[in-house]
């Protein structure tokens, strides 16, 4: 899922802080306009092999006119980088279909709890528990629909809660063959269901 990572926001500050960023340069970059990895991957060169130092030095004076510390425009240089890299992911991924028993591409944890949130906001009232969560794979297989632009059918047994999605967790690996002809191993798309045969089946 990496449309949806490029543009989570969300994710983007996660990995900020992660690569030990400090506040006033995640500020700094939010002030330039880039707040995303899909924002920063072209920001400095088109093409990113061949992205020279004079241009990262030039893109960091213009940012950051104050000057940065050697530990911050490494986290600058690094999450140029990432962003680069997440951009090209992207392109491939939209030119080279994936296979068709493929499971969808998960969404960005940070992306995921900040969408639950804003939802929970949103939503007054709810009693929120896994029960009422519908399962990772459920959002990730709509999501899938959405950057796919391809509306495929759900049927409501297929709608099963986070509670339920917990308890069935397998871990068990598939082998993939991929386009250059490679073996890939990948988690087996699992087929999980609910009971649907009622309202109150389907409400829990």
């Amino acid at each position: 899922m990496a449309s949806v990572t490029l543009e989570s926001k969300a994710a983007f500050l996660e990995r900020c802080r992660r690569i030990e960023m400090t506040d006033a340069t995640i500020e700094g970059l939010r002030a330039a306009g880039f707040d995303t990895f899909g924002s920063l991957g072209f920001a400095v060169c088109a093409n990113p092999q061949a992205l020279e130092e004079g241009q990262v030095i030039k893109f960091i004076g213009d940012t950051f006119p104050a000057g940065l510390t050697l530990k911050q425009s490494a986290c600058i240089r690094k999450l140029l980088f990432e962003s680069q890299a997440l951009s090209l992911q992207d392109l491939k991924a939209r030119v080279e279909p994936p296979p068709v028993d493929a499971p969808p591409r998960k969404m960005p944890v940070a992306e995921r709890l900040a969408r639950e949130k804003a939802q929970r906001e949103k939503l007054n009232g709810l009693i929120w528990g896994p029960e009422m969560q519908p399962g990772q794979g459920v959002v990730d297989a709509c999501m899938d629909m959405l950057e796919q632009n391809v509306l495929v059918y759900m049927p409501p047994h297929k709608f099963v809660s986070r509670s339920q999605e917990i308890s069935c967790v397998k871990r068990d690996k598939s082998v993939l063959v991929d386009t250059d002809g490679g073996l890939k191993v990948t988690a087996k798309n699992q087929d999980m269901s609910c009971d649907a045969s009622t309202e109150y089946a389907l409400r829990q």
